[in-house]
């Protein structure tokens, strides 16, 4: 009879040492990868704040190239009971325009305060109307 050694996988039971070798193996691995996945959410939630402010961006372009205009702070001069009384007009330091819009119960609150400190009049409507409009345009 003819013996030949040969190597095979075959079931081998760990030994404690081997066991202990494992666990802290296992240990490590569950710990760096908690670590990895922990730098993943966090990049991943920069990522996401990034590509919000991204959008933001792009949002408020896109509305502003679609409407042709945006909202600014703009100096303008108010010429009140101009028209008439209870309106104004407000003119636009930057361009000349002009907007004629009803007073506020505030501002005709202010304005009636205004004229009751001074000892004046309220104006009428149309009373001083042709001096402001001069002080508008520049003309004296």
């Amino acid at each position: 009879m003819e013996k030949k050694t040969i190597t095979q996988m075959m079931k081998c039971l760990l030994t404690d040492p081997e066991k202990v070798a494992l666990a802290q193996e296992l240990a490590r691995a569950v710990h760096d990868r908690d670590d990895q996945e922990a730098r993943m959410k966090e990049f991943c939630a920069q990522c996401k704040s990034e590509i919000a402010r991204f959008q933001n961006v792009i949002q408020r372009a896109t509305m502003m190239i679609h409407d042709g205009y945006e909202y600014r702070k703009v100096s303008c001069e108010v010429s009140y009971n101009v028209p008439e009384r209870g309106m104004k007009t407000v003119t636009r330091t930057d361009t000349g325009e002009t907007d004629v819009e009803p007073m506020t119960m505030q501002e005709k609150a202010d304005l009636f305060c205004n004229t009751e400190e001074s000892g004046e009049e309220p104006e009428e409507p149309g009373e001083g109307a042709d001096d402001e409009d001069d002080s508008l345009s520049g003309e004296a």
